[in-house]
C-alpha cells in the first residue's frame, strides 16, 4: 500500500515541480496544507488509496514546513492541490 503511495509521489512530484515554474503560489504553505484538509474532510470517503497517498504527501509537507523548508513544503502540497482537483486561486 505504502509503495503504491510513495510511486504515485514520485511519478507526480516531477509533474508538480515542472510545474510550480509557471504557477504563483496562491498562498504560505501552512494555508495550502488547511485548505486541503478541509477540502478531504468536505468530500464523500475517498477510495483507501487515495486517502493514504494524500495524507503522506500532506505529512510530508507538514514535517518540511515544521524543518523551515517551504520548497519542499511547496512541492508536496502542489501534489495534494491536484490529485484533490482545487486549483491556484
Amino acid at each position: 500500500m505504502r509503495d503504491l503511495a510513495v510511486c504515485l509521489f514520485i511519478f507526480l512530484a516531477g509533474a508538480a515541480i515542472a510545474g510550480t515554474q509557471s504557477n504563483p503560489e496562491p498562498s504560505g504553505c501552512a494555508e495550502r496544507l488547511e485548505r486541503s484538509l478541509v477540502e478531504m474532510r468536505s468530500r464523500p470517503l475517498l477510495k483507501e488509496e487515495h486517502a493514504t497517498a494524500l495524507m503522506w504527501l500532506r505529512m510530508d509537507a507538514a514535517e518540511a514546513e515544521a524543518a523551515g523548508d517551504e520548497a519542499a513544503c511547496v512541492a508536496n502540497i502542489i501534489v495534494v492541490e491536484r490529485l484533490l482537483g482545487l486549483g491556484a486561486d
